[in-house]
């Protein structure tokens, strides 16, 4: 029973339970792009010492035998040869770092020949339109496939662009045979790649014309100084020479030679001399030479490296052209980037890993940096908050600049402690606030008298209380002391009887009294009180502490010792730690105040509630009383 073929369209109507998108109308390719005929590409040029392998022999003769030539080459070659190649993870993740990692072990160590090796190899595509190599695998150690080699083969050698079946590949013509290789064990590097024309087209190809005639015009000039850049003798003889003396004359001639000692001796008849062979009348070809070794530079965008050979340059000239030449290998560098990552990166991430997780290969940077207008645009970014200086900033900027790289290690900074001393502080600092709310400790700039400083308040509560509030607050006496000085400033006498007069109200009315801030003042609860030792000896700890780290950080400093980021987080955690501990016992002791603060509080609420009755409970025929008094008082005075 034949095998029935599944339809695209019923399995994408399973996966999405929608019907199936209809393909548009003529959706199949119906033309082709092939240029070839037989495995033969033809068509594409015109020039007949240019097409299949004969142009080899051409822009061999080109780069092999012209000095112009050969440095449009290197002066294209060499940015790219000298800039630092790398594999990039194809995503976040230990596992893309995880196949990166073999990508470029394979790729930068594994083959027989070296990185550089094969980049010089790959960089020929350039010279000859095209570049084929075969990939070569090979089993490692532990099971994997690895790469054994790319192997060059040279155009030169290529027969035919398609195998005998039809099937993609090359036919390969050596001296040992002739080999069919499939396409899929071939990695090709093609420069400007029209359709299918894989001979692609060399970069030497536009300049074929201008080397043809500049060495045409040289051999020209070499003939031109041959005949008459030296000039020819000549011998006359006088009437009635015999023939001996003739040829006496000719052997002369034929011998004449320059050298320190040289000379003729001829008889009085004879003549002997140079011929002037008007060589300032042949037209001189340099200028033609000039103009055609300019052309071969501008066919690779390099005729920055002809500024300085004339008698004019334009350094604005220089730049730009300098731009255009940089785009260009860009240009090349990405090409060469694609090809690997579709064609060599792919086969061994596919051959070894189930994620399919590829890598690319990636490139730093080509040919140098203008330092000057990299440091002014890096400073005005900074300055105006583009950019942020970082680590990784700073690794380009030293690249780019061509600096050591940072090795990561720096002098002890005896600020390294800093935030986490400061959050000591703080600790200390919050179990001192929950302390002093309960029972406050000494504090030296307190007045002796509490009482006494509480005059000027008291004064200022007579202005926004009534009469009725006040007295309740502040006492019946305080309120005629100071009702008594009608506006007039508070001597000191009349402040100390205030004082004293609060006092007594305070000791005849318990449920008025604050909590205290005077000297020696302690806290009424004796476990709070125990509780200002173990915070007194917490303060001492930690001021210890703090000064103890401050000094070995200092003189690790003088020391000269340098830390990496590791060692300086170590360091860090390890002063962390250590505050812990202090903190720790600081948190302690803060539960502890708050649970006896709250257990106060509960205890002190029938006391509160008896204090309020009391208050409350003021007769207001007492109050009468101290207003006649106060009225009788006003009267007397008037």
């Amino acid at each position: 029973m034949a095998k029935q073929t599944e339809d695209p369209r019923q399995k994408a109507e399973i996966r999405t339970g929608l019907p199936a998108p209809k393909p548009p109308r003529n959706a199949k390719e119906i033309g082709d792009a092939s240029l070839m005929f037989n495995g033969i590409i033809a068509g594409q040029e015109y020039n007949p010492k240019l097409k299949g392998t004969a142009r080899i022999q051409q822009y061999d003769e080109m780069r092999l035998g012209d000095a112009h030539v050969a440095a449009s080459l290197k002066v294209v070659k060499l940015p790219l040869l000298s800039a630092n190649w790398d594999i990039e993870p194809g995503a976040p993740g230990r596992e893309a770092q995880k196949i990166a990692d073999f990508v470029k072990e394979q790729l930068f160590n594994g083959p027989t020949r070296t990185w550089q090796e094969n980049l010089t190899n790959i960089l020929q595509h350039l010279d000859y339109g095209v570049m084929p190599f075969e990939k070569v695998y090979k089993f490692l150690e532990d099971g994997r496939i690895g790469l054994h080699k790319i192997a060059l083969r040279h155009p030169r050698t290529i027969s035919r662009w398609e195998l005998k079946n039809g099937v993609n590949g090359i036919e390969q013509t050596t001296t040992n045979g002739v080999y069919s290789i499939p396409m899929e064990k071939m990695i090709i590097f093609v420069n400007e790649k029209e359709g299918d024309n894989w001979e692609g087209k060399s970069i030497l190809r536009p300049a074929w014309k201008h080397w043809l005639f500049k060495d045409k015009a040289e051999l020209i000039e070499i003939m031109a100084m041959e005949r008459h850049g030296l000039g020819v003798p000549y011998g006359k003889t006088g009437v009635g020479a015999t023939a001996e003396e003739e040829t006496k004359l000719d052997e002369i001639l034929r011998n004449f030679r320059a050298n320190a000692e040289g000379f003729i001796r001829f008889p009085q008849d004879f003549e002997v001399g140079m011929l002037d062979m008007k060589a300032n009348s042949i037209k001189n070809p340099n200028d033609f030479i000039k103009r055609c070794e300019w052309a071969i530079m501008l066919n690779v965008l390099g005729t920055f490296m002809q500024m300085g050979s004339g008698a004019v340059g334009s350094f604005a000239l220089f730049k730009g052209s300098n731009t255009f030449f940089l785009m260009s290998l860009e240009y090349v560098a990405k090409h060469i980037c694609q090809t690997i990552d579709k064609y060599l990166i792919k086969d061994l991430v596919d051959f070894n890993f189930e994620n399919k997780i590829y890598p690319h290969l990636t490139y730093d940077k080509i040919g140098t940096v203008d330092v000057a207008q990299l440091t002014t645009a890096l400073q005005r970014a900074i300055q105006t908050g583009v950019l942020t200086v970082d680590p990784e900033l700073e690794a380009y900027v030293r690249d780019a600049m061509d600096l050591p790289e940072f090795t990561g290690e720096l002098l002890v900074d005896p600020e390294l402690a800093d935030d986490i001393l400061a959050e000591l502080d703080a600790d200390v600092l919050s179990m001192q606030t929950a302390l002093d709310d309960e029972a406050p400790v000494d504090d030296p700039n307190t007045p002796e008298d509490e009482s006494e400083a509480e005059v000027d308040p008291a004064e200022a509560s007579y202005k926004k209380m009534n009469k009725k509030t006040f007295i309740a607050t502040h006492g019946a006496e305080v309120y005629m002391l100071i009702a008594g000085a009608k506006g007039v400033p508070l001597s000191e006498e009349t402040k100390k009887k205030i004082s004293d007069a609060l006092k007594k109200f305070r000791n005849d009315n318990p449920a008025t009294e604050k909590k205290g801030k005077g000297k020696g003042k302690k806290a009424a609860n004796p476990a709070l009180a125990k509780k200002q030792k173990e915070v007194k000896a917490l303060r001492e700890e930690a001021r210890q502490f703090n000064g103890q780290v401050r000094r070995e950080l200092l003189e690790a400093k003088a020391r000269g010792i340098k830390l990496s980021p590791e060692d300086g987080a170590k360091k860090q955690l390890d002063i962390f730690n250590r505050k812990e501990e202090i903190s720790e016992k600081i948190r302690k002791v803060q539960d502890e105040i708050e649970t006896i603060r709250e257990q106060a509080k509960a205890t002190a609420a029938p006391a509160k509630e008896k204090a309020k009755a009391s208050e409350s409970a003021t007769p207001d025929s007492l109050l009468d009383m101290f207003e006649a008094v106060t009225k009788e008082l006003e009267t007397i005075t008037a």
